[in-house]
C-alpha cells in the first residue's frame, strides 16, 4: 500500500521517491531518497552543511600554497638571459625588500608570462636591496654564490635546460692596473672579481708596461671560487757597457784622437768606447786645436759638432754654417767651463793638471769648474806654469809670450878652470926664467 501526501512542490511517497504533479509516473534521478514513510525536512540537511564547513576549515588551516609546490629551487645558480621588464620604466628587476627568495618565486607564479626567476641576495653585485628577475624562458644555468633560481615545474620536463658548469675567478695585482687575459681573451684590468669561467684549467696572463709578464694556469671549480693575488716584478734592463761618439767639424777633414789614440778624420764615428769620461782632441793645419772631455753612456751615440777657429795669418777653407742644434751641442754643460790657451810662438805642448792635452793654440771644453794648473813647454824657451780658474758656462783665456824668456846659454866650468890653471903655470915659468 502506498501512502501519498500532496504538497505545493510535489508528491511524496512512502518508498522515498519524489514525484512532481506535472509528470505522473516519472521518478526524478536528482531526487533525495528519504527514510521510508517520512518526508524530507530542514533537519535532514544539517549533516551535509556540517561536512562542508569542516572541509572549508581544514583547508583554511592548511594555509596558502607554497612556492615549492609549483616551482623547483636551484641554490647558488643564475639563469642568464630571458629577462623581461617587471619594474617601472625600463627596470628589468623587482626589489625584494623582505630578502626572501620565495617571494621572488611567488611573483613568478602570479605572472603567466614567467617560466623561471632568479633572486639576487642583498648587498650583492647589484646593490643593498635584494632583486628578482622574471624570465619568459628557461635559460642555461650558471654557478653563482649570490643567486638562487626557480623554474616552474611545468617547464622542467618540457624545456631542455643545459647546465653550464662555471666557476668564479678574481684577480688582484700589485701594482694594480695590469691587463688581464684568460686563454687569450681580454677580461679587463686588475683588480677584477666575478670572472665566470667554465670548469677546468685556464691560462691567466697579466701584462703591464715596465714589468715582467706574469702567466699561470689555474683550475676552476664551480664550488670553490679562485682568488689570484699576483706581485709583478719590474723589468731589469741591461745597459750596454760601451757607447759611441760621432764627431763632425766645420770644415771637415780634421784629425780626431780619443784618449791620445788617433781615430781618423772628420766626419767619423768612434765606436766601442767604454762608458764613462774620455778626452777628445781635434787638430787641423791652419786651425786652432780643440780638446774636450765627453761622457759616454752605454748603448748610446754622443754627437759632437765643432766649428774650428782659423789661426791668424792663415787662409781658412770655405766653411758651411752649422745648423743651430749642432752649435748648441758644443756649449759646455752645466758645471763645466772652457779654456782658450794661446802662446807666442805657437806649438807649445800643453799639460792640464799633469795630463797632456795638445799644442797651442787650442780650446779645451768641458773643463771642471775651479782652479787648474797649465804647463806650457816649447824648445828653446823656459818651461812655464800658469794657474787658471774656470767658471761654469764661460771661457777662461790663457795667453803666454815666450819671447822674453829665452834660455841663458849654458856656462861650461871645466874649460874655464883649465884655462885659469894653464895661465897661472905660464906666469910661474916666466919668472923662473
Amino acid at each position: 500500500m502506498r501512502v501519498c501526501q500532496r504538497r505545493n512542490t510535489g508528491i511524496y511517497r512512502n518508498d522515498g521517491w519524489i514525484r512532481r504533479p506535472d509528470s505522473p509516473g516519472r521518478n526524478l534521478p536528482w531526487g533525495n531518497r528519504l527514510p521510508t514513510g517520512r518526508q524530507m525536512n530542514r533537519r535532514d540537511t544539517y549533516p551535509i552543511i556540517i561536512l562542508i564547513i569542516s572541509a572549508i576549515g581544514f583547508l583554511s588551516l592548511a594555509g596558502p600554497a607554497s612556492a615549492y609546490d609549483y616551482m623547483q629551487m636551484y641554490a647558488t645558480t643564475d639563469l642568464l638571459g630571458g629577462d623581461y621588464k617587471v619594474g617601472p620604466g625600463d627596470e628589468m628587476a623587482a626589489f625584494i625588500y623582505s630578502a626572501n627568495p620565495e617571494e621572488c618565486a611567488l611573483m613568478c607564479l602570479a605572472d603567466t608570462r614567467c617560466k623561471a626567476a632568479t633572486f639576487m641576495i642583498p648587498n650583492g653585485r647589484y646593490g643593498p636591496v635584494a632583486k628578482c628577475w622574471l624570465k619568459n624562458s628557461v635559460p642555461v644555468k650558471s654557478y653563482d654564490v649570490q643567486t638562487t633560481s626557480w623554474i616552474k615545474i611545468d617547464y622542467i620536463p618540457t624545456v631542455a635546460v643545459v647546465e653550464d658548469k662555471q666557476g668564479i675567478l678574481s684577480v688582484v695585482s700589485s701594482p694594480s692596473g695590469a691587463t688581464i687575459s684568460v686563454d687569450g681573451q681580454a677580461k679587463g684590468s686588475t683588480p677584477l672579481s666575478g670572472i665566470k669561467l667554465s670548469e677546468g684549467t685556464h691560462t691567466v696572463l697579466l701584462l703591464m708596461t715596465g714589468y715582467e709578464d706574469y702567466s699561470r694556469e689555474v683550475t676552476i671549480s664551480r664550488t670553490i671560487p679562485v682568488d689570484l693575488q699576483v706581485t709583478l716584478w719590474k723589468k731589469v734592463v741591461e745597459t750596454p757597457s760601451t757607447g759611441s761618439i760621432a764627431v763632425t767639424t766645420n770644415p771637415a777633414g780634421a784629425g780626431v784622437s780619443v784618449d791620445g789614440t788617433k781615430k781618423g778624420k772628420t766626419p767619423v764615428t768612434v765606436t766601442d768606447l767604454s762608458a764613462g769620461q774620455h778626452t777628445v782632441s781635434i787638430t787641423k793645419d791652419g786651425y786652432a786645436g780643440y780638446t774636450t772631455k765627453v761622457t759616454i753612456t752605454g748603448g748610446e751615440t754622443l754627437p759632437l759638432s765643432i766649428n774650428l777657429v782659423p789661426l791668424p795669418g792663415t787662409t781658412a777653407e770655405p766653411t758651411t754654417q752649422p745648423a743651430p742644434e749642432e752649435t748648441t751641442k758644443t756649449l759646455p754643460p752645466p758645471g763645466f767651463g772652457m779654456l782658450n790657451i794661446q802662446s807666442n810662438p805657437q806649438g807649445a805642448l800643453i799639460t792640464l793638471d799633469g795630463e797632456p792635452i795638445g799644442k797651442t793654440p787650442t780650446v779645451i771644453r768641458n773643463v771642471d769648474v775651479g782652479k787648474h794648473t797649465i804647463v806650457l813647454i816649447i824648445s828653446g824657451y823656459n818651461t812655464t806654469s800658469v794657474q787658471a780658474e774656470v767658471y761654469a758656462g764661460s771661457t777662461t783665456d790663457v795667453s803666454h809670450d815666450f819671447g822674453r824668456e829665452k834660455k841663458t846659454p849654458g856656462f861650461n866650468a871645466v874649460p874655464a878652470v883649465t884655462a885659469v890653471v894653464l895661465g897661472c903655470l905660464a906666469m910661474i915659468m916666466r919668472r923662473k926664467g
